[in-house]
Order: C-alpha cells, then sequence, then structure tokens
C-alpha cells in the first residue's frame, strides 16, 4: 500500500516527508519491513528505504540500496542527494562513500567535480588525513586545471608534515600540484613544502633544487629560498653560509 500511493511524483516526496519522522522512532522496525518488500517501480523503494535508514540512524544500508540501483546505471543522481543528506546529519563516513560512489559512475563533470571536492573536504576534517590526501590527490588527478584542488593538496601536505607524517608521502602527494601546467599563489606554498620534505629525508640535493626553483617565484619567495638555503648550509655545517643567507 505505501508503495502504490507513492506512485505520482508529488505524493512520493509527501510520503517520504511523512515516513521519516516514524522511522526515526521505531527502532528499525519500518527500515526492515521496506527493505522485506518489494515494489513495482525499483526507484520508488529505494527511495522509501533510504529515506527511513537516514532516520533511522542505519545511513549505510540506505546507501547500499541506492548503490545497487545507480550499478544498473538507475538513480544515480540519488547518490549526490543522499551524500549531501548524510553530511547534513552527521555522518560523515556514509557521506564520503556515497559522494565517492557518485564520482565513479556519474559522466556529469561539473558534478563529479563537486562530489570528488566534498569527499575530500570531509575527509580533511576528520582524523585520517592520509585518506583526504588521497582524495584530494584523485581530484587533482581527474581535474588537474582547477585550483580548489591544488590549494587543497598543499594545505593537507602542510598538516601532514606539522603532524610529524612520513616526509615522502608528503613529497609524493604533492607531486601533482608541481607538475601541473596551472600555476598559482599555491606553488610558492608547495616548492617550501618540497625543500622541507626533501631536508626531512636528508636528500640536501633534492632540497636545494627545490631552494633554487622557490627563488624564481618573486621577491616574498625568495626570502623563503633563503631561509631554506640557511638550513641546508647548517646541515652541511657552513656556518659562514648560514650567516651569509641570514643577512642576504
Amino acid at each position: 500500500m505505501l508503495f502504490r500511493s507513492a506512485q505520482s511524483p508529488n505524493r512520493l516526496s509527501v510520503v517520504e516527508h511523512q515516513l521519516g519522522p516514524l522511522c526515526q522512532r521505531d527502532g528499525g522496525a519500518l527500515l526492515e519491513a521496506l527493505l522485506g518488500s518489494t515494489a513495482d517501480d525499483p526507484l520508488v523503494k529505494v527511495r522509501l528505504v533510504s529515506t527511513c535508514a537516514l532516520f533511522a540512524g542505519q545511513p549505510a544500508r540506505g546507501l547500499e540500496q541506492i548503490s545497487e540501483l545507480s550499478a544498473r546505471f538507475e538513480g544515480v543522481d540519488l547518490l549526490l542527494q543522499y551524500a549531501s543528506q548524510c553530511e547534513a546529519r552527521g555522518f560523515a563516513q556514509v557521506a564520503v562513500d556515497a559522494y565517492g560512489e557518485y564520482a565513479r559512475l556519474s559522466s556529469d563533470t561539473p558534478h563529479v567535480f563537486r562530489a570528488l571536492l566534498k569527499r575530500a573536504q570531509i575527509s580533511a576534517r576528520g582524523a585520517d588525513k592520509t585518506k583526504a590526501l588521497e582524495h584530494y590527490a584523485e581530484l587533482a588527478a581527474r581535474f588537474p586545471n582547477r585550483p580548489e584542488a591544488m590549494e587543497a593538496l598543499v594545505g593537507i601536505a602542510r598538516l601532514q608534515l606539522e603532524a610529524g607524517r612520513s616526509a615522502e608521502a608528503v613529497a609524493a602527494g604533492l607531486l601533482p600540484v608541481i607538475e601541473s601546467p596551472v600555476r598559482g599563489s599555491w606553488l610558492l606554498e608547495a616548492l617550501d613544502l618540497m625543500a622541507e620534505s626533501a631536508l626531512r629525508m636528508g636528500d640536501m640535493t633534492t632540497a636545494a633544487a627545490y631552494a633554487r626553483q622557490l627563488a624564481q617565484q618573486g621577491q616574498l619567495a625568495a626570502y623563503r629560498a633563503g631561509v631554506r638555503s640557511a638550513e641546508l648550509a647548517y646541515f652541511r655545517g657552513d656556518c659562514a653560509a648560514v650567516i651569509d643567507d641570514i643577512l642576504a
């Protein structure tokens, strides 16, 4: 009866609105009933199940239903909508998964960019900065000309270095920024971080190369390059060069 009453698009929205509060307070009973039911229109069932799962505090079960439908290239847009709803209700990991699944299945490029960016931003707010860096790296690889991706990669790399994460991993994560044909203010920070990462790895030659690149980025960058050069001289035991770089 519930499925039949929801066949009309207008009625479906009304039913979803009424269904949420019921699922929120019945301990998951209605969700189980919906999952075990059949419907002539699979899209109607998935919308009702996902709404109920969200209100019942079991968002992963709703995502599972939407993903199964979307794998058949039906209702892909529901993934984006569901991801946004999960994010709004504080189900961060399910939102990350839903945004990622939408990006995998959708061919709508502007919305795919938004989905990947939201996934990375939510990951960055969590404790696993490594996963956030992976997400930003994928964003940069798929949309190399978008400055948001470059800026985000640099920000996450800085956080990782401050947290004492592997300098090798930080440097690898910054490569998409260094190699991107798009240039902007974020490049200065990226070069500085690459030089610092190389110093932490004990690779003086690479650190010096990035310091030279940094010095070519303008007056503000020249100061940072001088600091890096002084650090290099210090590690090499050249105290006179340290003084010269500091006073330069």
